[in-house]
């Protein structure tokens, strides 16, 4: 057969070639085979011969019916059509398969990139056209199972692009999302002209992890769970057994002491101090400086001398353990950060530790600071319109209000032309952990703090007669978490409808990272803002087609 081919076609002879278009011909006669069965045997032309048209014998044409009727054929033919109908993620694919749909998707992103030839664009990944392959015209994926498979391809895409996830051979992005391994055949989402090797290569001798089943790499995750929990309550045990002996040491010798709160997290908790380390004279009271230039003055804390950790970690030479009292600077950052404790405003009453450098005795001025009483120094009775006249910082402004967070947070309405939802139904509530993330600069806004910033920009837009031009899209209404696709959809569809402005801002929250949307209906635009360079997820792609 390889020789006729040879004699009427140009193709070079080398076994690539011929072992693709071997299976290439396997492939069509497999196909011309099906038709036949299902149209001539068991179809509406069984009362019909295709002889004449196909150039088939009479004698071969009976031979081959009769293999179809045979019962152990036909056993087959039904095993087969049951394991077909338990595919929960059937494709869109015309007869041109998935080679076509890539022709058609770099043919897409040519033109989207201004290049002439669609050559000259990369193909996309299999997984890609794996999602292409299964989503219908209206966005929507031919199954929920499709569409979980594409959600976690999301991920998978997005833990790539940071290097939480690589690729390995066989394991790529689409095996690791679909949760079952490459089977015997076809290579999935790039059609049947590839096999395995020319696609992912030769298997790795060294590989291990593809030699072991699953069932031995689950009893392995096992063993090493129950490991994990067993060693973690036997450090739980001796800790508790710690802290009911220190517990028990401190109701001996403790004096009630109010400048001093104490923690429950642990090695977090600064005990109370003995009465001569309560008293503002003793030498052990300190100023705390940070790098600056010169160093400047943040609190006034105490040292306390032992212990060889804190926070679990090992205290270095020239570092020294102290305990904050008094804060001057809330917005500080401490030098050595944890999961608690990130400014000086968060550290009153624990243990940190500070570099020895920084630490300095107490000045005059610093004791006059401590004989004015804490109250005073603590919740400054500072009127904010004075704040406002003698400087212009917005930053300054927030500190004043801490206290007043500290003691309970504020609630917030706002009206219903703002969002087009009403407040009630999205409770608004600014919290102390809300305005530090403000002031800190280094954590994840939470989304109450997204809705204030939409509330002001909606205020700057009336102000300045531009109300009928901005729209903001409430950004708890539109995100994954708590709502449906079709809520979803329906929010916006309803909102854009109603308030008919040219543009609306859109926060969106996508893997602890904010995004922001520019959509202008008017012009079918979107414009995509993202400080990280990430691409809209699946589910806004959804969203907004929808």
């Amino acid at each position: 057969m390889w020789q006729d081919i040879q004699q009427n076609f140009d193709i070079p002879n080398i076994e690539v070639m011929r072992r693709k278009m071997l299976s290439a011909l396997a492939t069509r006669w497999r196909d011309f085979k099906t038709f036949l069965t299902r149209e001539y045997v068991f179809g509406e032309r069984q009362n019909e011969t295709p002889c004449l048209k196909y150039q088939i014998t009479d004698e071969e044409w009976m031979q081959f019916r009769a293999t179809r009727l045979d019962p152990s054929w036909q056993a087959k033919r039904i095993a087969a059509q049951e394991r077909q109908a338990k595919n929960d993620a059937p494709h869109l694919l015309s007869r041109g398969g998935y080679e076509r749909k890539k022709k058609e998707m770099k043919k897409a992103r040519a033109e989207a990139a201004g290049v002439e030839s669609a050559d000259r664009v990369e193909s996309p990944p299999r997984h890609e056209m794996w999602i292409a392959a299964r989503t219908k015209s209206d966005g929507q994926m031919t199954s929920e199972s499709a569409r979980v498979v594409a959600d976690k391809i999301e991920g998978l895409v997005e833990q790539s692009t940071q290097g939480s996830f690589v690729s390995d051979g066989r394991n790529d992005i689409l095996t690791t999302a679909i949760g079952r391994p490459e089977h015997g055949g076809r290579v999935r989402g790039v059609g049947g002209s590839w096999s395995h090797r020319d696609f992912f290569g030769a298997r790795s001798s060294r590989s291990t992890v593809d030699s072991c089943s699953q069932e031995v790499m689950q009893r392995m995750e096992q063993r090493l769970e129950m490991q994990f929990e067993e060693k973690l309550k036997n450090i739980q045990k001796e800790f508790e057994q710690k802290f009911e002996l220190l517990a028990r040491s401190q109701q001996q010798t403790a004096v009630a002491h109010d400048g001093v709160r104490v923690s429950t997290k642990g090695s977090c908790a600064a005990p109370d101090p003995s009465p001569d380390q309560t008293h503002t004279d003793v030498p052990n009271q300190c100023e705390l400086y940070v790098e600056d230039d010169p160093p400047r003055l943040v609190a006034i804390g105490r040292v306390f001398e032992g212990g060889s950790t804190i926070h679990g970690v090992p205290l270095q030479p020239d570092w020294t353990r102290v305990v904050v009292d008094q804060v001057q600077d809330a917005a500080a950052p401490v030098p050595l950060p944890n999961t608690e404790v990130q400014l000086v405003g968060q550290a009153t009453g624990t243990f940190l530790a500070w570099p020895k450098r920084l630490v300095m005795p107490l000045s005059a001025r610093a004791k006059d600071f401590i004989n004015r009483g804490k109250e005073v120094m603590r919740e400054p009775h500072v009127d904010d319109a004075n704040i406002a006249e003698a400087e212009d910082d917005p930053i300054s402004k927030l500190l004043i209000k801490l206290p007043r967070l500290k003691k309970q947070p504020i609630q917030l309405q706002w009206d219903i032309r703002v969002f087009g939802v009403d407040s009630s139904d999205v409770p608004l509530y600014i919290s102390l952990p809300d305005a530090l993330e403000i002031v800190g600069g280094n954590s994840m806004l939470n989304i109450s703090i997204i809705q204030l910033w939409a509330m002001y920009m909606d205020k700057l837009s009336v102000e300045q007669a531009q109300a009928e031009v901005y729209g903001f899209i409430e950004p708890q209404s539109i995100q994954k978490s708590g709502n449906t696709q079709v809520q979803i959809q329906q929010y916006m569809q309803t909102w854009m409808s109603d308030s008919r402005r040219d543009i609306y801002m859109a926060p969106y929250i996508d893997g602890s990272h904010w995004q922001l949307m520019v959509i202008i209906p008017k012009e079918y635009t979107v414009v995509w803002f993202c400080s990280l360079h990430r691409k809209p997820s699946h589910e806004i792609k959804c969203q907004l087609q929808g």
